[in-house]
């Protein structure tokens, strides 16, 4: 029996920012995974009040630049739990897409469970992200119009690690760019609506092509 995963975007801080599918995973959820540093946890902090009280938690002790013990006998707990077949949920601060500590956790298990993907379904609830929270904060827009935008950290270099193209409608005169960059690419139709499509798909107003270097599952798109 596969085991599950699933990812809770908690959102950058304001409990009021969590979604309403968000909350509903959480309170529905009986193992949580929380990140935490030695300052505490603010994704706990976030979701606390939508805790089941009988739920149990797994605390992921993240250190910058690596794990430590504690991070380690969570990986270890987690992957027990995978094995067995049991679901659990992981919170994470913001949009668990962008910058998240879960991708990390996620090469962990990798290296405890080789075949972790035939073993674990993964299902990724996204949150507000704290790049569009500082913009509302700040009331500015990130783009218009025709427009681009650059979201990196201080340290990156300047080639991007992955690259997200709004508004595709030329998808099938995409790959073969992406390809030329050393990049492989995915589209998706109409995000989370009844007739979403994903795949090397025609493009429309409503597709998005997200591209990148290296794939953390492994796979070619």
């Amino acid at each position: 029996m596969k085991g599950k995963i699933l990812v809770v975007g908690v959102g950058p801080g304001d409990p009021m920012l969590l979604t309403i599918k968000g909350k509903e995973t959480i309170k529905s959820s009986k193992i949580l995974c929380i990140p935490r540093t030695k300052n505490g946890s603010l994704a706990y902090e976030i979701c606390r009040d939508f805790l089941d009280k009988d739920s149990q938690i797994i605390w992921v002790d993240i250190e910058m630049g690596g794990g430590g013990e504690g991070k380690k006998r969570a990986i270890e707990t987690m992957a027990n739990m995978i094995e067995a077949g049991r679901s659990l949920t992981y919170v994470a601060l913001g949009d668990p897409a962008l910058y998240s500590t879960f991708w990390g956790v996620w090469d962990s298990l990798k290296v405890e469970l080789p075949n972790l993907d035939e073993k674990v379904q993964l299902e990724i609830v996204p949150g507000v992200s704290s790049v569009t929270a500082c913009a509302a904060a700040a009331k500015v827009p990130l783009a218009s119009g025709d427009e681009s935008i650059l979201i990196t950290t201080r340290s990156s270099s300047k080639n991007p690690d992955t690259l997200v193209i709004l508004k595709c409608t030329d998808c099938a005169n995409v790959w073969d760019e992406l390809k030329s960059a050393g990049m492989e690419g995915i589209a998706v139709r109409r995000a989370t609506m009844e007739d979403e499509k994903i795949g090397r798909i025609d493009g429309d107003y409503m597709t998005t092509v997200i591209a990148r270097r290296r794939w953390h599952d492994g796979r070619k798109r």
